[in-house]
């Protein structure tokens, strides 16, 4: 055939799932075939989600599908959304990374931040994740490469403080807890 399966995420799944489903069809009653396609079910930012259960966030819990909705809620692209109005802000005040990175603040630039921010990523580690994402597109101007990577940090960071701010105080006070169990433990 055509092998389209090659262009999706991750083709090897995809032909997996396309042979499964013809044996199925194929098999003389389909709607008794048993499949042993594994079937991935992901949360929403599990990490988020314990902090906003922890912190009895409202707001957060619906925001990374604690409470149910008509819809999931999607907090990667929630937070990519106040990062780009915060762009477009700086963009209007002529700094130049913010209009630079016109057209490339996306969910896939960011979300391994988001994701691994309550697993206590550093704005070091950050950086590289965004410059991995970045790098990849080639339609960026690679002279601001750095330099959007520092700035779509410090957004992303800010926003997800914003958005969260129950997670932040519980991870302040976790750190704070352990700090003081080093120090009292070495005297």
């Amino acid at each position: 055939g055509s092998k389209w399966w090659q262009t999706s995420d991750n083709p090897w799944q995809t032909l997996a799932c396309c042979m499964e489903i013809t044996e199925a069809i194929r098999s003389p009653n389909p709607s008794e075939f048993i499949s042993h396609l594994p079937v991935h079910q992901d949360g929403s930012c599990n990490g988020l989600q314990h902090y906003a259960a922890l912190g009895r966030d409202q707001a957060g819990a619906e925001s990374v599908n604690l409470c149910s909705f008509n819809h999931p809620k999607d907090v990667y692209s929630d937070i990519c959304e106040l990062v780009e109005k915060e762009r477009q802000k700086d963009a209007e005040n002529d700094i130049v990374v913010a209009q630079k990175l016109e057209g490339f603040v996306k969910r896939k630039v960011i979300k391994q931040t988001i994701m691994t921010t309550v697993y206590g990523v550093t704005k070091y580690g950050a950086k590289h994740q965004i410059l991995k994402q970045l790098k990849d597109l080639p339609s960026f101007d690679q002279d601001f490469l750095w330099a959007a990577c520092i700035y779509l940090t410090d957004k992303t960071f800010y926003c997800l403080n914003e958005m969260f701010t129950a997670a932040r105080d519980i991870q302040v006070r976790i750190i704070c807890i352990i700090i003081t169990v080093i120090l009292v433990s070495h005297h």
